[in-house]
């Protein structure tokens, strides 16, 4: 595995936590971020949300005309 750097996020694939390394990594030899006996793996990145569109302007309606009496 590669190593792990500053910022990087991890997740346990059993439990769910996240975990975020705060520091540069070592010159030491790479070693595994281990939860639940199982290798984290890396956070996949999230795509930022998609904007929603801009309101829609209010559709007029026409005004209600007065029905005509029936003629006798």
């Amino acid at each position: 595995m590669a190593q792990k750097k500053k910022g990087e996020k991890y997740t346990c694939e059993e439990c769910g936590m996240i975990v975020v390394v705060d520091a540069d990594s070592c010159e030491c030899e790479e070693c595994d971020i281990v939860c639940c006996e199982v290798p984290m793996v890396p956070v996949k990145a999230k795509k930022a949300p998609a904007k929603k569109a801009a309101a829609k302007p209010a559709v007029k309606k026409a005004p209600a005309t007065k029905k005509k009496k029936p003629a006798k």
